[in-house]
C-alpha cells in the first residue's frame, strides 16, 4: 500500500505525487501465472507480485481442491517458499510454475512411489531424480525368482526374456505403470534368461 502526503498548491510537488501515484497503481497490478501440475493440466492464476507464495497455493486449493500442506511450487527447479512473496523470485506475467502433488507414498509428488524410488537408485524427496529404468531380480524360498523394474504412470511395457538375447519371448505384454514397482513372478528353472521391459 502507498500512502502519499502532497500539497496540491505547489506544481512541482504535485508532478511527484502523479509519478509516485502512478508507480504504487503499478505494483498494484495483477499478473497471471501459469501453473502446470506435473505432467498434468495447466491452470492460470491472477495475482499481485506482493503476495506470498502461500497465497497462490490458497488459490490453488480453492479452485483444484489440493490441501496447501500436500503441495510444493517450483519455478524451473528452484523450491518456492511460502512466506516468501511472488515478486522475490521475480515471478512476472506467463510465467510458468510446476505444481507437485505430495502424499504419503510419494513424498516429492513426482508419481513416483517412495519404495519404487529407494529401489531403483532415485531420491524420495526431489522430484527432479527418476528411478532408473532396469531390471531387478530377486530369489523367492530358492522355487521362485521375482523379476523387477520401475513403471511409469500411464505408460505401457512388454516384459520379455531370452536366452540368447536374439529371440525374445514375452510372458506378461501390456502392463499398466503405475508409478510402483511392477513385479512378475515365476518358477526357477535351469535356463538362464536375460529378462527386459520394453515400453510399448
Amino acid at each position: 500500500m502507498c500512502i502519499i502526503a502532497v500539497n496540491y498548491n505547489m506544481t512541482s510537488k504535485t508532478i511527484i505525487f502523479l509519478s509516485l501515484f502512478s508507480l504504487c497503481l503499478s505494483s498494484l497490478e495483477a499478473i497471471e501465472i501459469k501453473v502446470a501440475t506435473y505432467k498434468g493440466n495447466v491452470t492460470i492464476y491472477e495475482i499481485n507480485s506482493f503476495e506470498k507464495i502461500i497465497d497462490l497455493k490458497s488459490k490453488i486449493e480453492n479452485l483444484q481442491k489440493f490441501k496447501i500442506s500436500d503441495q510444493e511450487l517450483y519455478l524451473k527447479t528452484l523450491r518456492l517458499d511460502n512466506d516468501k512473496r511472488i515478486d522475490h523470485y521475480e515471478i512476472k506475467t506467463e510465467s510458468n510454475l510446476t505444481l507437485y502433488v505430495i502424499s504419503p507414498d510419494d513424498n516429492d509428488g513426482d508419481k513416483w512411489k517412495n519404495e519404487t524410488e529407494e529401489l531403483f537408485g532415485s531420491l524420495k524427496g526431489n522430484p527432479f531424480s527418476q528411478p532408473k529404468h532396469q531390471i531387478k531380480i530377486t530369489v523367492e524360498d530358492k522355487k521362485k525368482i521375482n523379476v523387477l523394474f520401475p513403471g511409469e504412470v500411464g505408460s505401457f511395457y512388454s516384459l520379455e526374456r531370452s536366452e540368447n538375447m536374439k529371440s525374445w519371448f514375452a510372458p506378461r505384454i501390456l502392463i499398466i505403470g503405475n508409478g510402483g514397482t511392477i513385479k512378475h513372478t515365476q518358477q526357477t528353472s535351469k535356463k538362464h534368461y536375460f529378462w527386459r521391459a520394453k515400453k510399448i
